[in-house]
């Protein structure tokens, strides 16, 4: 396992790829692969895994977001927030609606 998150690690380059290749494995795995040498590895467990957006789904409702566009957005704004491109809580509403598809017209 510890091998295979290595080069799994080593086929990406921004944070927000690495907390997808990372998130759902166990943190155990995560820790050996730094202890390997897989930087990476380290800065998630030390640095990216614990940083959370300034928006919430409350904020996206209050947008007019419903339903998975919540999700998409909050998702959007996290990968943002770690790869920099979204500091604070205006980048990363701008990122979460614009990573959203838009609502559906009500009848």
């Amino acid at each position: 396992l510890v091998d295979q998150l290595a080069a799994a690690l080593r086929a990406v380059e921004r944070p927000s790829e690495v907390r997808r290749v990372l998130a759902r494995e166990p943190v155990e795995a995560v820790v050996l692969a730094a202890a390997h040498g897989a930087e990476p590895a380290r800065r998630w467990l030390t640095d990216w895994r614990h940083l959370r957006p300034a928006i919430t789904g409350t904020d996206l409702l209050a947008a007019g977001l419903s339903g998975p566009a919540i999700g998409a957005g909050l998702e959007a704004a996290t990968a943002a927030l770690l790869d920099g491109a979204a500091p604070d809580r205006e980048s990363q509403l701008a990122a979460a609606l614009g990573a959203a598809p838009p609502p559906a017209p009500r009848a």
